[in-house]
């Protein structure tokens, strides 16, 4: 899905929002196969993929770095009973005339079609007023985290809930961007293990810049490299660290589209050494500082909260990926299936519903997992254990 234009007088309002940096990673192909192949990996109950090599799973700290977003903040949580007519014309200026009050309150969802975001925003008046500029800057929000964050399934689609976050631009940089798409992203991962879904949502960006980081399958070979920072640079002017990935692919082989089969035996192949586990260490002193602010909460045990849904945060599974010391077996923590049920829908109050996750959300610096550093004489006996109790592929039932 392509955005909306650019236009340099939406960057004032698209880094109070504290999205800019993620504006900055630009088009990246996806390559379905690949997150095919990766879903069939995962597994519900632990919030994990079950490799070879053992558990791993996309963390906060992935998301932070990756994609530069907040974690540190707001939960993404606040009611959606409102007359979304008036809520879109009042944020963005019109709405469609073919789409009224009870056309949005019959759906589980509100809906607005990229097909109009495209015809009525695309080109910003050149003598727009502020106001004018700043409906356009909203439109283009609703783009850019409707098209790289919250993917609808249809394709053809935006959720307009996301929409009232940008009336104030500077309390939208408050919330945490992260951990709402981390939780939307698990939800999606947790559908597709019905292997009769055949559509995916969430971020597939940061899924697959997440696994080119990590695990050496479907790889490009023209990556970005990252520069020691000069004398008289402004490092927080640098993109966040998946701007490495973008534009043109190259591929081995001059292959740029893989087969699911392809994927599934290197997957099947992976060992010890071909994962990278710590792909940011040797980086850190690279990347600006809004990658690593909220680095304190990398490994903290949550639900992660975005609206309608709630899905547990477990790093403890994945240790090993923070440097951190890895209990065996990990600790488990419920992801809760009766959770995975709840369904979208307007007319919710999101704050009553989740009060006992908000509540938890906001105790997120006291629920650390331990931080002594990993213990690499310990990986033969996590594989035992792992051996016993890995699922490698989709199936009925699971493991703790």
């Amino acid at each position: 899905m392509s955005g909306l234009p650019w236009d340099t007088r939406y960057e004032r309002y698209v880094r109070m929002a504290g999205l800019y940096h993620l504006h900055q990673i630009g088009h990246i192909p996806t390559d379905h196969a690949l997150i095919s192949a990766l879903a069939e990996r995962w597994r519900q109950e632990t919030h994990t993929f079950h490799f070879p090599v053992g558990e791993m799973t996309i963390t906060l700290q992935d998301v932070a770095i990756l994609l530069g977003l907040r974690i540190d903040g707001k939960a993404l949580c606040y009611g959606t009973d409102c007359n979304w007519t008036a809520v879109v014309r009042d944020l963005l200026g019109r709405v469609d005339d073919n789409v009224g009050d009870r056309t949005f309150r019959r759906r589980s969802k509100v809906a607005i079609k990229i097909s109009w975001l495209r015809k009525h925003f695309s080109v910003c008046p050149e003598k727009a007023s502020d106001i004018t500029v700043q409906q356009y800057a909203r439109a283009y929000l609703l783009m850019l985290v409707g098209s790289l964050l919250f993917c609808d399934h249809s394709g053809d689609s935006i959720s307009a809930i996301y929409l009232p976050l940008f009336e104030d631009f500077k309390k939208a940089g408050e919330y945490s961007w992260g951990s709402g798409v981390l939780a939307f992203l698990y939800k999606e991962l947790c559908l597709a293990t019905d292997i009769e879904r055949k559509q995916f949502g969430g971020s597939v960006l940061l899924l697959q810049l997440w696994s080119w980081e990590r695990l050496p399958m479907g790889r490009p070979r023209n990556r970005k490299k990252i520069r020691v920072p000069q004398p008289g640079e402004d490092i927080e002017e640098r993109p966040p660290l998946g701007y490495g990935w973008s534009e043109y692919h190259k591929y081995a082989d001059n292959v740029t589209c893989r087969v699911l089969e392809s994927y599934r035996d290197e997957i099947d192949a992976l060992n010890d050494g071909k994962v990278i586990w710590l792909p940011y260490q040797d980086k850190m002193h690279k990347l600006p500082s809004f990658c690593k602010r909220d680095s304190k909460l990398w490994g903290t045990t949550v639900p992660l909260i975005h609206f309608w849904i709630v899905e547990m945060y477990n790093p403890g599974r994945v240790a090993r990926q923070l440097n951190c010391y890895q209990q065996i077996p990990p600790s488990f923590c419920n992801t809760m299936e009766e959770l995975h049920r709840k369904k979208n829908g307007t007319g919710k109050d999101w704050v009553k519903e989740h009060r006992v996750y908000l509540q938890a959300w906001r105790k997120r610096d006291r629920c650390l997992i331990d931080q002594k550093p990993y213990d690499h004489s310990q990986h033969d006996e996590y594989m035992r254990w792992f051996s016993g109790a890995a699922i490698l592929y989709l199936q009925p039932g699971g493991c703790t």
